[in-house]
């Protein structure tokens, strides 16, 4: 994990007890701040049910042989 994303996991930590809500809410913040890992797939669940779409930002190789980038993946709403 890079220092920008153990900066962003210290300033922002998921609650304790967190409802599926607040779930939902620090995983969307999560995707967008950091990419350390995907949303889990009971999250994702959770988001379909409610007709949620998501994008989130990943690793990819980049055009140089590494492993900075991100690519995109959306989740289907109903």
């Amino acid at each position: 994990m890079d220092d920008n994303a153990r900066a962003w996991h210290k300033a922002h930590p998921m609650p304790k007890n967190a409802t599926p809500d607040q779930s939902i809410e620090w995983h969307l913040a999560h995707a967008q701040n950091c990419a350390c890992r995907e949303i889990p797939a009971g999250v994702l669940n959770l988001m379909k049910e409610r007709g949620i779409g998501v994008e989130l930002a990943r690793p990819r190789a980049s055009s140089k042989g590494g492993k900075a980038g991100s690519r995109t993946l959306r989740g289907k709403t109903p």
